[in-house]
């Protein structure tokens, strides 16, 4: 608990969880740390007495404890987005590859792995229909390719069946394995061409990364169109609002269209 009052875990009571959870509070004002933090050590606090209790070495749990961490309410996060003049900046000079990837999560809402799963078979190469689940939610989903973005696709369209975006080497944009000491190990070739363009651009500290262009294309069918935000997302739809989104995917179509020329790509 870091509080060195206590010395003993049997001296533990409702009036020093108390002053140390006021302590806390005071470090928190002083902007030592965020809420957030102070949220975690108070339920920290409330699982290290509890295992306390089931181990024997603590009596009772203290009363009111089930409240202890209750009163710390987390400000709204504000929502974060790229500007229209920064994506025209970041796209300026990009390669054509990393061009293609902020296309592909501007115009369709992906993140990096709808762009590595995108498989020939989701695409009318006609008329630019794509016609998949999303990966992350399984939720069936269409959308439509900007001229500009079929165009670019197609030039750098890898050959044969599968993926339609490889790496250098031919292999999967991103890979997710387990290493021998049970650690996550992601491969993401999109996000180091983008965080090199990123930096490349003078973004280097910008709190936003690949995935803020899909929440920044949403906010922008939010303002004009917000009951077809939830189907650009790929979110589950429900009742009346699910069926009225599938049968008027033009007008996803419409406004989706609107944010090449927003974006700068009709030129």
């Amino acid at each position: 608990m870091n509080y060195p009052a206590v010395t003993k875990v049997a001296e533990i009571d409702a009036g020093i969880l108390n002053v140390y959870r006021a302590q806390q509070w005071h470090l928190v004002d002083y902007g030592k740390f965020s809420k957030t933090t102070l949220r975690k050590r108070l339920r920290t606090v409330v699982q290290w007495l509890r295992w306390l209790v089931d181990e024997n070495l603590l009596a009772d749990l203290p009363k009111k404890l089930s409240r202890y961490a209750a009163g710390v309410q987390l400000d709204q996060p504000k929502p974060v987005f790229w500007t229209v003049d920064e994506i025209k900046l970041l796209v300026k000079s990009a390669t054509e590859r990393t061009r293609l990837y902020i296309m592909l999560a501007l115009n369709l809402g992906y993140t990096q792995i709808d762009i590595a799963t995108l498989d020939e078979s989701m695409i009318d190469w006609e008329s630019g229909i794509i016609e998949r689940e999303r990966h992350k939610t399984g939720v069936l989903t269409k959308a439509k390719l900007w001229p500009s973005t079929l165009w670019l696709l197609l030039r750098h369209r890898s050959q044969g069946r599968g993926p339609v975006l490889l790496n250098q080497n031919g292999g999967p944009l991103l890979v997710e394995r387990i290493n021998d000491k049970d650690n996550l190990i992601v491969n993401d070739a999109i996000r180091l061409a983008f965080d090199r363009r990123k930096r490349a651009a003078g973004f280097k500290t910008a709190k936003r990364s690949f995935k803020h262009f899909r929440k920044t294309a949403a906010n922008e069918i939010e303002k004009v169109a917000p009951h077809l935000t939830g189907s650009f997302l790929g979110h589950s739809e429900k009742g009346t609002k699910r069926f009225y989104v599938r049968r008027h995917y033009d007008e996803l179509y419409e406004h989706t269209d609107r944010l090449e020329s927003l974006f700068g790509f009709d030129a």
